[in-house]
C-alpha cells in the first residue's frame, strides 16, 4: 500500500517549469486575441462601422455602443493582447492575471469554445493565487531559490483538466445510435484515472487528455493554446536524461545576472547531477581556456576532451540534458555564424539587460560538490 500511494505522488512543479508555461501561455494568449481583434476589426468593417454588440456579452455593459464607441471590442482585445504579453515576461503576473480573467469572463463568457475558455479561467486562476518570483522574468531573471509552488494547485489542476477531458469525451463520442460508443467512452475514461494515478503511467494520460482536446478544439490555435496550459502538468522526470558517462563542465561568468540564472536553469533541471560548474573568473576556467586559445568571455562546455564555447556550447548542454531539453540541440541547423552572432550581441549587453555582480556567484552548501574552484 505505501508503494501505491509513492507511486501516485505529485512531483513539485519547479520555478522554471511554471516560468516557461507562464512565457508560452501569456505569448498564445496574446496572439489569440490579437487573432480576435482583427476578426472584430473585419467585422466592424464589414457591417459599415457597427459591431453588433447586442449579440455580445459586453453589449450588456455597452448598450448603444455602436453609435458612441464601435471599436470598443478591437480596443478591448488589443489591451488585453498586452496584458498577455506583458504577463508572459512576468511583469505583476498576479495582477495582470485578474485583469485577464475578468476580460475572459467578459468577452468570451457564452461565445463557444467552452472547453478552452473554462481551462484559460483555471490557469488565470493558477497565475494569481501562485507565489511571485519564479524567476525567467524581467528585473528577476535568477528568481528566488527557496519559491515552490504548492501542490495542492497540481492535484487541482490535474481535477479541472481531467473533468474539461470527460467533456471532451463525450462530444467526441455522442451519439443516439452507437450503443458501443458508450462503451469505449466509459473504457477511455476508466483507463485515463487509472494512469494518472500511477505516476510512470501519467504521460500517457496526459498525452490521451490532449489528443481528444485536438479532435473537440474548433481551431489549430485553440487546440496550440490547450497544449501549453496542459505543460503545467508534465513532469520532467516523465523523460530519462543521458546517462552520465564522462565528465561534463560548464564554465560561466561568474558575476553576469544572465549566466547566473541560466546556471540556476540547470542546477534545477540537471537532477543527475552529471554537470559540473566553474566560474571564468576561476582556475580551473583557465585551464581550458588558455591551452585551446579561448578567451575568458565566453560560456564554454567541456565534455570529456571536446570544448565548446559560445552558442555551440549552450546547444550541446541542451543536448546532453537528453529529454524535453535535448529539442534546443535543433537550432544546430541554423548557421554557426548567425547563431554565434546572435550570442555575441546578447553577450555584449549583458551587463546592462541583466546585472553584474559585485562579486563571483558562492555556490551554497547542498552545491559547493559541483562546482570547481
Amino acid at each position: 500500500m505505501q508503494q501505491q500511494f509513492k507511486s501516485a505522488r505529485i512531483i513539485p512543479l519547479s520555478q522554471w517549469h511554471f516560468a516557461l508555461v507562464r512565457c508560452l501561455f501569456g505569448t498564445v494568449l496574446g496572439v489569440l486575441f490579437l487573432a480576435k481583434g482583427w476578426g472584430s476589426i473585419r467585422l466592424l468593417v464589414s457591417n459599415g462601422g457597427h459591431m453588433g454588440m447586442a449579440d455580445h456579452p459586453l453589449g450588456v455593459f455597452f448598450n448603444g455602443a455602436d453609435a458612441v464607441f464601435p471599436w470598443v471590442v478591437p480596443v478591448i482585445m488589443l489591451v488585453l493582447a498586452i496584458v498577455s504579453l506583458l504577463m508572459a515576461v512576468g511583469i505583476r503576473r498576479q495582477v495582470l492575471g485578474g485583469v485577464l480573467l475578468v476580460g475572459v469572463m467578459l468577452l468570451q463568457w457564452g461565445q463557444g469554445e467552452v472547453m478552452l475558455w473554462l481551462g484559460v479561467l483555471w490557469v488565470l486562476v493558477a497565475f494569481m493565487v501562485t507565489p511571485r518570483r519564479e524567476g525567467g522574468s524581467i528585473g528577476d531573471w535568477a528568481g528566488h531559490p527557496s519559491w515552490q509552488c504548492p501542490k495542492g494547485l497540481i492535484i487541482a489542476t490535474w481535477a479541472v483538466f481531467f473533468g474539461l477531458f470527460l467533456t471532451g469525451v463525450m462530444r467526441l463520442f455522442k451519439s443516439d445510435s452507437l450503443h458501443a460508443f458508450d462503451q469505449i467512452q466509459y473504457a477511455l475514461v476508466v483507463v485515463v484515472v487509472l494512469f494518472i494515478w500511477f505516476r510512470h503511467t501519467r504521460v500517457v494520460a496526459w498525452l490521451m487528455m490532449v489528443l481528444v482536446h485536438g479532435m473537440v478544439s474548433p481551431s489549430v490555435m485553440a487546440w496550440a493554446l490547450m497544449v501549453v496550459m496542459h505543460l503545467i502538468l508534465v513532469e520532467f522526470k516523465w523523460f530519462q536524461p543521458r546517462k552520465r558517462g564522462i565528465a561534463r563542465l560548464v564554465v560561466f561568468d561568474g558575476v553576469c545576472g544572465l549566466c547566473n540564472g541560466w546556471i540556476d536553469l540547470l542546477l534545477d533541471i540537471d537532477t543527475a547531477k552529471r554537470l559540473q560548474f566553474s566560474p571564468l573568473q576561476g582556475e580551473a576556467a583557465k585551464s581550458y581556456a588558455l591551452p585551446n586559445h579561448i578567451p575568458l568571455s565566453s560560456i564554454i562546455y567541456v565534455r570529456g576532451i571536446h570544448v565548446f564555447t559560445k552558442s555551440r556550447a549552450v546547444l550541446e548542454i541542451c543536448r546532453d540534458l537528453g529529454g524535453v531539453w535535448a529539442i534546443g540541440s535543433l537550432l544546430r541547423i541554423v548557421p554557426w555564424f548567425i547563431r554565434d552572432a546572435v550570442y555575441d550581441w546578447v553577450a555584449k549587453h549583458r551587463y546592462r539587460w541583466f546585472g553584474k555582480w559585485a562579486s563571483c556567484r558562492r555556490p551554497s552548501t547542498e552545491e559547493q560538490r559541483r562546482f570547481l574552484p
